[in-house]
């Protein structure tokens, strides 16, 4: 999950109090505290999750790198097929933000929400007041099972839908057996078509490349994030663990992070929302 915060004259939120399920506690309490601080708070799903776009990212045959590179449309800022997933999504929320009038704001993540945001922070410093990062992932045991998790137990189900030699789409019936994409075309129709039109050699492709990705950081501070990035990003951060610790997200990940962030102002371990929401909240009105 991932929220996105920005100092307005009216407070609002956008759908948090119909916010599914999936949607972490701490999001729901920071959204509610925060928009009765005043402030304005737009969550968001992922793109490929929840009720957001299925989006794999190849560039389109009629398009050039040049296209792209300089390109606001969503979708078209990049090619993401040689780089993981965060990068694609930070593209999409970066549009998301500029579309609906954050222009520049606090970027709260948790888990996934939290390596998204600090891409962004990356990519796009000219958009990000402060960074506030909970409960994040460490280590080659949590980058094997979140590259698993994420990609490439679905590589199996992509299989062809039809014996066309003309056709060789993802199967949707298969893939729609993981809770994943079950989700994803439930919540958002127009997703069942993008999946099948996608072929079988793509899907694998490019969450295989993903995976990697994540593979292939699994001796960074933290997963699917380079130390000399996070040292790189110059806004402050915030960095809280507040979760169960289950081999995946730990304290050691949390203090990692907070160590190799470049300006994190703090780090707070173990405690519960009524401890670190008041920190939170004099941390974002000393970075106004």
């Amino acid at each position: 999950s991932a929220q996105t915060l920005s100092k307005g004259a009216r407070a609002y939120t956008a759908g948090w109090q119909e916010a599914p399920a999936t949607k972490d506690a701490e999001c729901l309490v920071l959204a509610r505290n925060l928009a009765q601080e005043g402030f304005r708070v737009l969550l968001h799903d992922r793109v490929n999750t929840g009720g957001s776009s299925f989006y794999l990212g190849r560039r389109r045959d009629s398009e050039s790198a040049d296209d792209i590179a300089g390109s606001s449309q969503v979708g078209r800022s990049a090619e993401y097929r040689g780089h993981g997933e965060p990068r694609l999504q930070a593209f999409f929320l970066r549009e998301l933000m500029v579309a609906t009038g954050f222009s520049r704001a606090f970027l709260w993540g948790n888990s996934a929400g939290s390596r998204l945001s600090c891409h962004l922070a990356s990519m796009f410093p000219e958009h990000v007041l402060g960074l506030i990062l909970f409960n994040i992932t460490s280590g080659p045991r949590a980058a094997s099972a979140l590259a698993n998790s994420y990609y490439t137990q679905y590589i199996p189900a992509a299989e062809v839908a039809t014996s066309d030699e003309d056709h060789s789409g993802v199967s949707l019936e298969k893939l729609t057996r993981h809770d994943l994409y079950f989700g994803l075309v439930a919540r958002r129709s127009a997703n069942a078509e993008a999946i099948r039109a996608t072929s079988v050699v793509e899907f694998a492709e490019t969450l295989g490349t993903w995976a990697n990705f994540l593979l292939a950081g699994n001796g960074e501070p933290i997963v699917g994030a380079r130390a000399d990035m996070l040292a790189n990003i110059k806004c402050s951060a915030f960095v809280v663990f507040d979760h169960v610790d289950d081999g995946f997200h730990t304290p050691q990940a949390s203090r990692a992070l907070a160590s190799a962030l470049g300006n994190c102002k703090e780090c707070v371990v173990g405690q519960r929302a009524a401890v670190w929401f008041p920190r939170v909240l004099a941390f974002v009105r000393s970075c106004q």
